[in-house]
């Protein structure tokens, strides 16, 4: 790969990563902050590739279909780190502040029976970058195998 390639996709993953987590902490899904700082990008040969070692990554991004109950301990993490360790207030009609089995409860019953909407901000970052990709990453390319060419074939022009 060239480096024109090589340093075009380099500003394509600040971007992407740039861009994802921006979405994130603009649509307030950070509670520990573990998914804004797992983003990493990796490059090789004419490939670019960005992961994330949080586990719930794909959930923030494309939600979670209704159906089975959360990890009572996930939840119960993550209710903490969002709202701190309790009494938590009763927003459910009651008349006494909620302890933390019995929030967990409520919410884990919602999102097993509704689910919740993603986010979806892989897809806003790549609809961002799009000029980079089509414009940049394609003019690199060509400048790069133009470069290439003529050194293989050194009467070219």
């Amino acid at each position: 790969m060239g480096q024109r390639v090589q340093g075009t996709l380099q500003k394509l993953s600040r971007q992407l990563i740039d861009d994802m987590v921006n979405e994130i902490v603009s649509r307030g899904r950070v509670a520990s902050g573990d998914l804004k700082g797992s983003f990493k990008s990796d490059i090789t040969e004419n490939f670019l590739g960005i992961k994330s070692d949080v586990q719930y990554a794909s959930n923030v991004d494309l939600g979670r279909m209704p159906g089975k109950f959360p990890n009572i301990d996930k939840l119960q993490r993550w209710i903490k780190i969002k709202f701190g360790s309790g009494p938590y207030p009763n927003t459910y009609g009651g008349r006494r502040p909620l302890k933390l089995k019995d929030i967990t409860y409520l919410i884990g019953r919602k999102i097993a029976t509704q689910g919740y909407p993603g986010i979806n901000y892989v897809g806003k970052a790549f609809l961002n970058a799009e000029s980079i990709l089509t414009k940049e990453l394609g003019d690199a390319y060509t400048l790069d195998l133009e470069e290439q060419l003529e050194k293989q074939i050194p009467n070219l022009k």
